[in-house]
């Protein structure tokens, strides 16, 4: 006999005595689980915690007071609470600053060009400008022969001379 049959044997044995010992397992729970009693549970007198009386009072007071205004009518009484207090947000308390009118009067030179600009914050009229200049919070990008770029916090204006129509 080789090693494989042998093997195959062996399991085959195994592989048996496992069925019959679960068989036997089986036929014995069968045997205790058909000896037991069952004995019917008979439910005793129902006991209330309260009364059903107090339980329908409490209902048509309810009703009657209609908590959450089924017929859309609106509260007799106005809700207010001293408990409640609003506040407002913080971005509410600081108003937004207002945006400049900016204005160019004039391009002056050649490159590197420079500008006369109005409407810049804390500055005189025809204030001049040259690119990298910063004013408050408004910073002057570049300045071509036609116009000037100024970037604001939020804000990028294309500024061309005033009155030349653009």
């Amino acid at each position: 006999m080789g090693i494989g049959t042998r093997l195959n044997l062996g399991l085959t044995v195994l592989a048996l005595s496992f069925a019959t010992g679960a068989a036997l397992r089986w036929q014995r729970a069968i045997g205790i689980a058909g000896t037991a009693t069952f004995s019917p549970i008979v439910p005793t007198a129902v006991l209330f915690a309260f009364s059903p009386d107090s339980a329908l009072a409490a209902a048509a007071v309810t009703v009657a007071h209609d908590p959450f205004r089924l017929a859309n009518k609106p509260a007799v009484v106005s809700y207010v609470s001293s408990l409640v207090t609003i506040t407002p947000p913080q971005r509410a308390a600081r108003a937004a600053a207002p945006r400049p009118a900016l204005a160019v009067r004039a391009i002056i030179g050649g490159p590197p060009w420079s500008a006369l600009m109005d409407g810049l914050p804390g500055q005189p009229p025809n204030t001049v400008v040259n690119p990298g200049s910063v004013f408050a919070n408004l910073r002057v990008q570049s300045i071509t022969s036609d116009s000037v770029i100024v970037q604001g916090s939020d804000t990028t204006w294309r500024l061309s001379i005033a009155g030349s129509g653009e």
